[in-house]
């Protein structure tokens, strides 16, 4: 397979009208017209090569999108997701194929296991959401450490939060699952590298959240991500995949 996207392509034409649109904010609305409306094995082509070739300008930004409307449970129709997925199997295109499952994480939290900063133990959970609203750094920091969906949802959305408090809602050992899907979902967090490389690292991720993130990393980083023993078997293999894909692209370009 040729990674050289054609410049009249269905994928082309998608990233040149990303990189034209400023706002980040519409991106997701132009992927999911792309992913609803284009035949299932040109859209499964053309997102392997907006993977493959994920340096280039434009990619990673679409891609971002793709993230978003996949995560998102209304993004797309069951029934296209089923022709996606058949595409995506006919095609053995094993990473977007993970995308469209809904596999369990390799390790699963229960409410018992994660618990919030021992100083908010007796706090309620009223008062925690009012706490995630306030400017207060230290407050923040704890509440970085709750369990509950409703805190650290407000909790997103605070000015006054830092990429090191996501960071570590991300990388919790253990999490809950709803809590890092809210993470991967946020439009503003789900953007940054750390944050990207918490939540494919962390094998509390659902599958397909992992394997979402991994086509973001850095070469370094995807390498051993496909070699992480305490990752989901599916996760790993993206990884090699993706590592074998673009090893190929450099080798038809070379």
């Amino acid at each position: 397979m040729s990674f050289a996207v054609h410049k009249r392509s269905p994928i082309h034409r998608l990233i040149s009208t990303v990189r034209a649109v400023v706002d980040p904010a519409m991106h997701p609305g132009l992927m999911r017209t792309f992913l609803e409306n284009q035949d299932p094995e040109m859209v499964v082509r053309g997102l392997r090569e907006l993977v493959v070739l994920f340096e280039r300008p434009g990619h990673r930004q679409a891609y971002h999108a793709l993230v978003r409307v996949i995560l998102d449970e209304r993004g797309i129709s069951y029934h296209r997701k089923e022709e996606l997925y058949r595409a995506a199997v006919a095609l053995d295109s094993g990473p977007l194929r993970h995308l469209l499952l809904t596999t369990p994480a390799r390790l699963v939290a229960t409410q018992e296991e994660v618990l919030p900063d021992p100083q908010m133990l007796e706090i309620s959970l009223g008062v925690r959401k009012s706490m995630a609203k306030l400017p207060d750094r230290d407050k923040l920091t704890r509440l970085a450490m709750d369990p509950s969906v409703p805190v650290v949802e407000i909790l997103l959305h605070n000015p006054k939060v830092i990429e090191q408090d996501v960071v570590r809602i991300a990388a919790r050992r253990p999490n809950m699952v709803a809590v890092l899907e809210l993470v991967a979902r946020h439009p503003k967090w789900s953007s940054r590298y750390d944050v990207q490389l918490a939540l494919a690292q962390n094998p509390y991720s659902p599958t397909r959240l992992a394997a979402a993130m991994t086509p973001f990393l850095k070469p370094i980083h995807l390498f051993h991500l496909a070699q992480d023993a305490a990752l989901h078997d599916s996760v790993r293999d993206v990884g090699h995949t993706i590592i074998s894909w673009r090893k190929e692209a450099q080798t038809c370009t070379t």
